[in-house]
């Protein structure tokens, strides 16, 4: 299942979206690359593009590009040839092939006017970290600009989250699909917790019961990244304070030791996204 190990992969390429080698002592210009990209679609609803950083990432294997018409946030796993294409300050598009299919890692953010109040989401388990490789990978900002994916498309503001958790030691790979698909996260924002200059998302971990109610152990540690649009979020804090927030903090149950939210080890934890949005 590669879905449960592209973290490991993403610690080495992620930060660096563009990454040369040099091979038997001569020039490598196959640039290659890994990170989260807006999906455009094209008119029909078909995905056929990414957006990032302003650049628009053609793929010209485009029959990997099959994603459900909904998805706003892909991994996207590319590369090409500098040495054909050069990019610059002034690079719009970028004709690219792509490794695999894209994987869409979209999660839900809810708006509740209180805690236990409608659409408010419970957490059921703890999570492990949000927070690799010591520190360097942690909840991040993306951006895309007004106009970036039409000329009349609004700005948007996307939370990239590395989550570790915990899963059932599974080998068969029907039932690890299943076990990955009974974990859920879900950013949460209170309506009643905006005020100031910070805004304050919840990060809730859900798994879905076995059938029988059985207790499982689930001791294997995965990691994968989410991307929760914070656009509402942020709209709504604008309209409840008058001016956008300067920053986002993010606030997580984590256990090093379990998933479990009820013993000692269970605390907060809280990862802090400055934002700069402009009038």
């Amino acid at each position: 299942m590669k879905h449960v190990n592209f973290l490991m992969v993403a610690l080495l390429v992620m930060m660096s979206a563009m990454v040369t080698s040099c091979m038997n002592g001569e020039e490598n210009t196959i640039v290659q690359g890994l990170q989260p990209m807006r999906v455009k679609s094209s008119y029909i609803g078909m995905s056929s593009s990414f957006v990032s950083g302003g650049i628009e990432l053609i793929p010209t294997n485009s029959t990997l590009v099959d994603l459900p018409s909904e998805t706003k946030i892909a991994l996207v796993a590319y590369k090409y040839d500098r040495a054909l294409q050069e990019v610059n300050e002034n690079t719009k598009k970028l004709n690219v092939e792509l490794w695999e299919k894209p994987q869409v890692i979209d999660a839900p953010l809810n708006i509740s006017e209180a805690k236990d109040a409608y659409n408010d989401v419970v957490a059921t388990h703890a999570i492990s970290t949000m927070s690799f490789d010591g520190g360097f990978m942690v909840p991040y900002l993306m951006p895309v600009s007004k106009g970036a994916l039409y000329a009349s498309s609004p700005a948007e503001y996307f939370l990239i989250a590395p989550i570790g958790y915990r899963i059932q030691s599974l080998t068969d790979n029907d039932k690890l699909t299943a076990e990955l698909r009974k974990h859920a996260f879900t950013i949460v924002c209170y309506l009643d917790e905006l005020e100031g200059t910070d805004l304050i998302l919840h990060l809730r971990h859900t798994i879905e019961k076995e059938a029988d109610d059985k207790e499982v152990d689930r001791i294997r540690e995965v990691s994968e990244y989410k991307a929760f649009d914070m656009t509402s979020a942020i709209n709504a804090f604008k309209e409840e304070v008058g001016s956008y927030p300067t920053k986002v903090i993010v606030k997580s149950k984590e256990n090093s030791n379990s998933n479990k939210l009820t013993d000692g080890s269970t605390r907060e934890s809280t990862y802090e996204v400055k934002l700069d949005i402009k009038e």
